[in-house]
This record gives C-alpha cells, sequence and structure tokens, in this order.
C-alpha cells in the first residue's frame, strides 16, 4: 500500500519587492537563488527556503546570460539594452 504524499507547507511571501513571474517565482529571480535587483544580492524567499542547503555555484557565463535575459525581459529590449 503507497503512503500518501504530505504536501509541504509554502510560508506567505514576506519579500516586499516581489513581484509575480512565470512559474509562481519572483520576476527577478536568477538560478541558484540570486537577485537581479541592485540592491538584493540573493532572493529574500529563497533563502527563507534554502538557508541551510546552498547550491552549487552557477557558472559565470551561464549567470551573465540569465542575467541579460532578465534585463532583456524587464527593458523589452534585446539584449536588455546593452
Amino acid at each position: 500500500m503507497a503512503l500518501p504524499i504530505q504536501h509541504q507547507h509554502r510560508p506567505p511571501i514576506t519579500c516586499t519587492k516581489f513581484v509575480a513571474g512565470s512559474g509562481g517565482r519572483c520576476a527577478y529571480y536568477l538560478a541558484n537563488g540570486a537577485c537581479v535587483r541592485p540592491d538584493e544580492f540573493m532572493c529574500v524567499e529563497w533563502l527563507k527556503r534554502n538557508a541551510l542547503s546552498p547550491s552549487a555555484p552557477l557558472p559565470v557565463r551561464d549567470a551573465l546570460a540569465n542575467l541579460h535575459a532578465m534585463r532583456a525581459r524587464l527593458t523589452g529590449l534585446p539584449g536588455g539594452g546593452r
């Protein structure tokens, strides 16, 4: 007999800068918990959920590609207006 899967309780969003994006994530969210905002280094919500389990570092070229993609989405310009 299979045991029922217990769903993990999702805490309420407390980040005052949260902007709903695709897939339920914040629009400012970058890979591995980073935040594209210049006044936030790491995603507040990601830190709440993953404070004890840091992820592997993202290769620099992937991080830069993610940053340019986010700028393009926020500005509406190809390449984020570079």
